[in-house]
């Protein structure tokens, strides 16, 4: 079967990123809270680039990096056709296909998912409450720490 995810073009995309960016790859990494040395063994194939690293990359650089065009070489959402195996029978091409409308609808609904979440106001400490040794307990609200 094909593979959806080709890791070594996502490091040559990743390269092209860096390029685009204007900074250093060291400068890239510690901006987007990815080890330097990290970036380097995937840089230079030493190690296949994972998918904290790739999260971190899409996250912290939104303006250089299309998601779509990132991990699979599309632009704007559209995912590519991996190339079937060839020769196959025609179980094999029913199952593929399955597989691969499976992995594009997971793909969209992950960006839908990633798009609500964005949407979202973010979370802010109401209160703490802190239990004492003694079976006692203070409330903190936080209200009460502005005052």
């Amino acid at each position: 079967m094909s593979e959806f995810i080709d890791l070594a073009a996502i490091t040559r995309r990743l390269r092209e990123v860096i390029n685009n960016s204007g900074l250093t790859a060291k400068d890239f990494a510690t901006r987007a809270g990815i080890a330097p040395a990290t970036l380097s063994l995937n840089l230079n194939e030493r190690q296949l680039i994972n998918v904290v690293t790739i999260n971190k990359i899409i996250e912290h650089y939104p303006e250089l990096v299309d998601p779509y065009w990132f991990l699979f070489g599309a632009e704007g959402g559209q995912l590519p056709r991996p190339a079937l195996p060839s020769p196959i029978d025609a179980s094999e091409g029913d199952e593929t296909e399955k597989l691969r409308t499976i992995l594009i609808s997971q793909a969209e609904e992950i960006a839908r998912l990633k798009s609500e979440l964005e949407g979202r106001r973010s979370k802010e400490i109401d209160h703490i409450t802190v239990f004492y040794t003694d079976n006692s307990f203070s409330s903190f609200h936080s209200d009460e720490s502005q005052s």
